[in-house]
């Protein structure tokens, strides 16, 4: 199974979504994009003549059936005047005037006079029993009859805090019209569960970067980090602001060494036994390899144990932006006790409006994307603030980790008395990490992980009644398949990571998710992982210059991690829907063997360094290097002796594919007239997901839903322009104040 578009290589995001390795989940990449032009709402969109080459047309073939086609759900052309019923054969209703299947019931001729009983033929319905409203009834339950495209009863009813849900509510659903993101403490309407809960400490809190309501006379200034007043009266500010010494008696609030120290005793860690050890080794070798079993809790304490006894800033990577934020969290309560924005922060995007999320302070720990590391690496080589990096989840392999340990091997010739390396992960081969940091006569420390055990059982089968048993008896369920299950906003995903807080415990939580919750990511008491043993990867086309989306077996590594996904808390269970024998490969394929390097290598020339002799734990191929080389010339980004350009800075800057830099750049300076369309298209293509995600809808419903999106794509040029539309429609639609 596979799928293609326009090659990028952004790593940001996880490898197993149906989205090409140009995609990011960074917002870091929004901000880059939307920088480019303010909103612009009408433009005319251009004929298939002048679309570009990329841009493929919807046309359909007509349907031989013609206007006898009963199909509702067929994709090909018909006449105008066609029009199947969406209830086919099933269509209960006597004065239907759509096109039926040949073994529908026939209309009874008699009609109302018919006296018949049981009459085999279709009734027509009484007076009084059909609802005067029709189908503008909004009745809830109302047991009148209704014609078929009257909306139908929500299932959720009055827990159903869906904005833009069509179907019939109770009429006591009095729904707040900006759901879970409503800051209003004092609001009385209706509100989903998992909306943010009002803070203990009310307007006495001082955490800028705090997410829980606050009353309104919480005094929190909007300059934040920004306000350069001394005699500010606002009690709250940014803490990435220039700090006076009335905020620095504050930190006598956070918790000492020794603190922190009992409460390690009392949680009993296993990889409390090891901290001597790592921090003696690593002082010493300058560069340790720890291989963590699964559940040792290794990247929530080692950045904590290295602050500890290095001082100076400690940076720890980690693949995704979810991973790193959660961690941040996790750390700063047990570090600090309180939240991110004073010892513990992170950084997962350039500076962003409003709560500035991406990118929260911290003086002793920082949580990176290995991206935005790489990212932050261009104004400061040497990474003159960072004492200890720990490169977490090796094991993933992605193209931007590996770049990391390159920069990561650079920097330790070049600060060969004041910087360390700590490369940690589950499930790798410390052997070749440590040849790679000529390390041959060290070897890895090895730390203890899970308490409980994890059952394994094999059922090589899909069955849909297995997973709805797996389902009815756990109290808390991981089901990881391949797809888009995953493509949630951060602010959803960070209510799943914390759906324990302030539960009552009768709440069963059932999570769908994509290999992005293998690592690191701990979602609390789950006792059930279902293992479909399959994930979606990039690979790249050197001849066509794109990325095929290629669905795979796991590699063992893999399989080990999503078991350790349970038993964190309590014995756990894993069902794998596959034969152990199928798991051929025991590591995950490096990303930089099978993906594009044109914006590895553009990032690595603006570093000034050479990427033909980077050093990279495992080398790609020549020929694919050399290929980058030839674009980003023909791109202009460098010159005819491979030194980089201004236009080069510039593309390396904005974090993009370089094709699609080019693409804005070419756009902004010759036809800014098209200029909003295009930031609109290359938006589109570089964002997680997809436009026509849907879910929550039975399959019947879903037919009629993509019916709907094949009708509609009839009717545009391209798909990106019917992309686009509907994108445009969905803005004017969720705007709160059109």
């Amino acid at each position: 199974m596979s799928s293609n578009k326009q090659n990028g290589n952004d790593n940001d995001n996880d490898n197993d979504k149906c989205i090409v390795d140009h995609r990011s989940n960074s917002t870091d990449d929004e901000d880059s994009m939307n920088s480019l032009t303010p909103a612009v709402r009408n433009i005319t969109l251009r004929s298939r003549s002048s679309s570009p080459n990329n841009l493929r047309s919807s046309q359909k073939a007509a349907c031989r059936n013609g206007l006898k086609c009963f199909n509702s759900f067929c994709q090909y052309n018909h006449p105008s005047e066609w029009k199947a019923c969406e209830r086919g054969a099933k269509c209960k209703d006597f004065d239907c005037q759509a096109n039926h299947p040949f073994d529908r019931s026939k209309r009874c001729r008699n009609g109302v006079a018919c006296r018949r009983r049981g009459c085999e033929f279709l009734p027509p319905v009484k007076l009084s029993e059909k609802c005067r409203d029709g189908v503008e009834c909004r009745l809830w339950h109302c047991k009148k009859w209704h014609p078929g495209n009257r909306p139908k009863d929500c299932p959720f009813g009055k827990q159903c805090y869906n904005i833009v849900c069509q179907n019939v509510h109770p009429s006591d659903r009095q729904l707040c019209p900006h759901s879970q993101e409503c800051m209003d403490i004092n609001c009385q309407l209706d509100h989903p569960k998992d909306r943010s809960i009002a803070c203990k400490q009310a307007s006495s809190y001082d955490n800028y970067f705090y997410q829980f309501l606050h009353p309104d006379d919480w005094d929190r200034c909007e300059k934040g980090s920004e306000c350069e007043n001394s005699m500010c009266p606002h009690s709250c500010h940014s803490l990435n602001r220039t700090l006076r010494q009335e905020q620095l008696q504050s930190s006598s609030i956070l918790k000492s060494i020794e603190q922190r120290n009992v409460e390690r005793e009392k949680a009993k860690l296993s990889i409390l036994a090891a901290k001597d050890e790592f921090c003696q080794r690593l002082e010493k070798e300058r560069v340790l390899v720890v291989t963590a079993e699964t559940g040792s809790v290794k990247s929530t304490q080692l950045p904590q144990y290295a602050a500890e006894y290095f001082g100076g800033l400690v940076v720890c990577t980690q693949p995704r932006v979810i991973t790193a934020m959660s961690l941040a969290r996790r750390v700063a309560d047990e570090y600090d006790g309180t939240s991110v924005g004073k010892s513990v922060g992170y950084r997962v995007g350039q500076s962003s409006v409003g709560r500035e999320r991406n990118r929260v302070p911290g003086t002793d720990i920082l949580f990176m994307t290995d991206a935005i590391f790489i990212q932050e690496s261009q104004d400061d080589y040497q990474l003159t603030n960072v004492r200890v990096l720990i490169i977490d989840e090796t094991h993933e392999r992605s193209l931007n980790t590996d770049i990391v340990l390159g920069i990561a091997k650079l920097l330790l010739i070049t600060r060969p008395t004041d910087f360390y390396v700590v490369i940690a992960s589950a499930t790798i081969d410390p052997g070749k990490f440590l040849e790679f940091f000529q390390q041959t006569n060290a070897h890895p420390l090895k730390v203890p992980g899970r308490i409980y055990d994890v059952s394994v059982k094999c059922i090589p089968c899909k069955d849909r009644s297995l997973l709805q048993h797996a389902v009815s008896t756990a109290q808390k369920c991981m089901i990881i398949v391949t797809g888009t299950h995953c493509a949630l906003s951060l602010e959803e995903q960070d209510r799943v990571l914390q759906f324990d807080e302030g539960s009552d415990d009768v709440r069963r939580m059932v999570v769908f998710c994509t290999n992005i919750a293998e690592t690191s990511l701990t979602i609390t008491n789950t006792s059930l992982v279902i293992d479909s043993g399959l994930v979606k990867q990039p690979r790249f086309d050197l001849e066509n210059r794109l990325t095929l989306i290629e669905t795979v077996q796991i590699s063992r590594s893999s399989a080990d991690q999503r078991k350790g996904r349970a038993g964190r808390t309590a014995q756990g269970h894993c069902v794998r829907l596959y034969y152990e024998n199928d798991l051929t490969r025991p590591d995950i394929e490096p990303e930089i063997l099978r993906c594009s390097l044109d914006r590895a290598v553009l990032q690595l020339m603006y570093l000034e360094l050479n990427p033909r002799e980077f050093p990279l734990i495992d080398q790609p191929e020549k020929v694919v290097i050399e290929a980058s080389f030839e674009l980003l010339k023909d791109l202009s980004c460098t010159d005819d002796e491979d030194i980089i350009s201004k236009k080069g800075k510039l593309f390396a800057k904005l974090g993009r594919d370089p094709r699609y830099c080019a693409f804005l750049l070419d756009t902004y300076l010759e036809h800014t007239d098209i200029l909003k369309l295009v930031v609109t298209i290359v938006a589109i293509l570089v964002a997680p997901g997809s436009l026509f995600l849907v879910g929550g809808l039975t399959d019947e419903e879903k037919k009629i839903v993509q019916n709907r999106i094949a009708d509609g794509a009839k009717k545009h040029d391209s798909d990106l322009f019917y992309f686009v539309s509907i994108y445009e429609n969905w803005h004017i639609d969720g705007a709160l104040d059109p």
